[in-house]
């Protein structure tokens, strides 16, 4: 991958990358999320043995990662690879960056002007989320990260 001469100062968005998903945001990333908790719990058993040897608390983990999913902490997740993407969107076609209600102001739900930037975010969010196993890969590390115990790790 070239290195760009994309900045962050000048090419990225002005606004904090803090959300709070409604609850059919939620669901469509449950439904993301799913399937691909199946198949990195038993890799993780792999990684760490006392996983693989106890089926409950394979269950509890996975339970444990879609419940984050449902109800999520607070005040709000973050959009990264969306804000990525558009971002990097925006500056190959040597476009200007949308912004929210103000200069710093974050792009919500409604108006409709607003909602179509959130929902142009929201959507590149997706895509980088179903392209290259960044998913997995994510999913991967938060358990590891926040749901496994830590004297499993260590």
């Amino acid at each position: 991958m070239p290195i760009l001469a994309w900045r962050t100062d000048a090419d990225g968005y002005m606004f904090e990358n803090s959300w709070t998903f409604d609850a059919r945001e939620r669901a469509a990333l449950s439904a993301l999320v799913a399937p691909t908790l199946a198949g990195i719990i038993p890799l993780l058993g792999l990684a760490f043995p006392p996983i693989l040897a106890d089926p409950l608390l394979q269950t509890a983990i996975a339970a444990a990662a879609q419940s984050y999913l449902a109800f999520g902490p607070l005040p709000g997740y973050g959009m990264c690879g969306g804000m990525a993407w558009s971002s990097l969107d925006y500056w190959l076609a040597k476009s200007q960056l949308p912004s929210g209600a103000t200069r710093f102001g974050q792009p919500q739900h409604t108006p409709a002007s607003q909602a179509a930037v959130r929902d142009m975010i929201w959507q590149r969010l997706i895509d980088s989320l179903t392209t290259g196993g960044a998913l997995s890969k994510t999913l991967e590390w938060s358990l590891i990260l926040n749901q496994i115990p830590e004297v499993l790790v260590a």
